[in-house]
This record gives structure tokens, sequence and C-alpha cells, in this order.
């Protein structure tokens, strides 16, 4: 009866998340990566619904999963022997297709070439680029705004991490700050981009305690929204319904203004005043600030070296990234803040320039 069940609720999500990635690396593979994963959830329904005894109650996990093994559920096997056949027996045969030989061949090209390609930051274009102009525009990029990082930095930051996630009880979900290093953007909607091309800094080392971070500022953003009725949008839809709404346009005037690097020019000082602001509206426990503050603390890594934000210190590194999980989240509620305690009620539509 279980397995009946839960081939119905796999077959249809297994195989179209699956041949979306199959035409590029192949069926066997790929399919069986997403059954894996699928297969792991199936068991663990299928043992707690087997198992209701052992159902203890369910603490907050923020979307960590567990490091626990996935449990054998005998009455799965012959469902799981079948999917994994069905995937095995699965037949292809070449098709000549012009666009399908272009791309190989592009990614031929791509792949033997000695320049690196470098996305543009708000178009779809991409740049060839020698790697001599590239460590230099990296190079600017990161001493502009960063300085090295004394000694134990690192290391300090895990820690107190790991403080957190044992008080959490998630100790044993949360992985330590990864050193991924550094990467630019091309920014070819400024004006004299192709004699002074400027880049935006992208920096995916972040602490994994921003994924709760996200999740508690989004919590407190839409109560504070909620209760100042302040308008903050997110996509161009909502604003074209907004301005249709709007009667008497012509006694109505927009001003525009953009904030230069915003996500870098928050300050703590900034982000602590946006945070009590947001206490007359709802309730922010001494813990979750905590953990909003701590993920603000950031590394950056580049030719095996490690960098913290300029005028920061190694005991507070703060910094709001580009590519930080909670990023967006931590410029929202500062615009909410500007936008009431400054500016009274504008309608605001944050774009990260």
């Amino acid at each position: 009866m279980v397995s009946c069940y839960l081939s119905f609720l796999v077959s249809a999500r297994v195989f179209e998340s699956g041949f979306r990635q199959s035409f590029l690396v192949g069926w066997d593979s790929t399919l069986k990566n997403v059954l894996g994963d699928r297969t792991d959830r199936m068991r663990w329904r299928a043992f707690f619904f087997l198992n209701p005894d052992k159902a203890t109650s369910r603490k907050e996990t923020y979307g960590f999963k567990s490091s626990k093994p996935t449990p054998f559920i005998p009455e799965l096997k012959a469902f799981e022997d079948d999917m994994y056949d069905m995937i095995s027996n699965i037949k292809t045969k070449p098709v000549k297709s012009n666009f399908q030989d272009n791309l190989h061949e592009d990614i031929r090209t791509i792949n033997k070439s000695e320049h690196i390609y470098v996305p543009a930051d708000k178009t779809r274009n991409y740049y060839k680029v020698s790697k001599e102009q590239y460590n230099e525009l990296l190079n600017t990029s990161t001493t502009k705004a960063y300085k090295k990082a004394p000694q134990n930095t690192y290391e300090n930051i895990n820690c107190e991490a790991r403080e957190i996630a044992s008080d959490l009880d998630l100790d044993d979900r949360i992985e330590t700050m990864a050193e991924r290093h550094a990467f630019i953007t091309l920014k070819d909607h400024k004006d004299n981009f192709a004699n002074k091309p400027t880049c935006r800094l992208i920096n995916p080392a972040k602490s994994e305690l921003g994924l709760i971070s996200k999740q508690k500022l989004e919590n407190i953003i839409t109560k504070v929204k909620m209760a100042t009725k302040v308008n903050q949008w997110k996509s161009t839809n909502d604003v074209i319904g907004w301005f249709n709404e709007i009667k008497s346009k012509q006694n109505a005037t927009f001003m525009i203004f953009d904030i230069v690097d915003y996500y870098p020019s928050i300050s703590p000082d900034l982000l602590t005043k946006a945070i009590n602001f947001a206490r007359e509206y709802t309730t922010i426990s001494a813990e979750d600030e905590a953990i909003i503050l701590h993920s603000r603390k950031s590394l950056l890594f580049t030719n095996n070296k490690t960098w913290i934000k300029r005028k920061t210190t190694a005991q507070n590194p703060f910094d709001v990234p580009m590519g930080s999980y909670d990023g967006a989240e931590i410029c929202e509620l500062v615009g909410l803040y500007i936008n009431i305690c400054y500016s009274g009620q504008v309608q605001c539509w944050p774009i990260p320039g």
C-alpha cells in the first residue's frame, strides 16, 4: 500500500527534474542522482508511517537536513528496484541537431580557451577576458573594500558559529564556513564600460547560520510591513500594478535616487538601529539578534588569502556581501527603516546597484 501511494507521488517529480538535466550529462547518472534524493525522503516518510511510536517531537531545523543515515524499508525494496531498473533500461538513439552540434563546439572552444569568460552583472552577456586582466580587476575590487585578515579569524568565526548551532541543537546539521573564492561580474550597463570597466565583487563564502538569519528576517520584515503599511516591492509586476491604481497621475511626481554600493555601505550601527526600529512592531529576541549579527561576520577568499572589510576588526568583521544568504533581507529591513524614519511614506522599489 505504501509503495503504490509513493509511486504516484514520485514518478512525475523524478522525471520532471531529471529530464531537464539529462541532455547534458547522460540519462543514467542524472536520473539516479535525482532518484536517490527522492528515495531518501520516501524512506523517512515510510519509516515514521510504519513506526509512529518512534516519531519524536519535531524541533525547528530551519531546513537543515539530518546527518542520520536513511533507514532501510523492506516494504519499499521492490518499488525502488523497479525504479532503478526502469532507468537502466532507458534506450536513446543519436539525433542530428545543428543546434546541439554548435553547442558542443562552443563548449569545446570554451574549455580549450586560455581566457576567462566573465558574466555581466545585469544582462545575459559574457565577456572573454585574459587571466591577467581578470586578476587585475579582481584584485582592484578586493583591495578597494577589503584588507587582509589577521590569523585565526576564520577559526574564531567558526568557533562562535558552532556555539550558536549547539544552542539551537543543530550542531550535527550545520557545516562550517566553506572557503569559497570570490569572483566578479562586469557592470556593462554603466557608462564608459568599454574604456573603464567596473565590477561587482561576489562573495560566495558564507556562514550557514545565514539561512536561519534569512528566515528570521523574513518574518520580521513581514510584520513590520503589515504594521506600517509601507509599500516595498520586489518585482516589476507589483510596481506596475500599483502604478495602474494611482488616480490623477498628472498630479504625482516620481523621485528616483540611487544608493551607490548599497550592500557594502550598511554599517553595524545602521543595522542595529534598523533592528531596534523593527522592535517597535514585532518581538525580536536577543537570540535572534545574535544570529543576525553573527551572520554579518564575513570573510572573503581570493588567491589563497583571507580578507575582511576595511574599517572592521578581526573580532567583528562586519559585512553585507553580495551573495550572502540573507543580504537581500538585510537591505530590505534597512530600507524600511530609512523610508519610515527619514522619508515618511515613500513608495520604495529597492534595486541593487
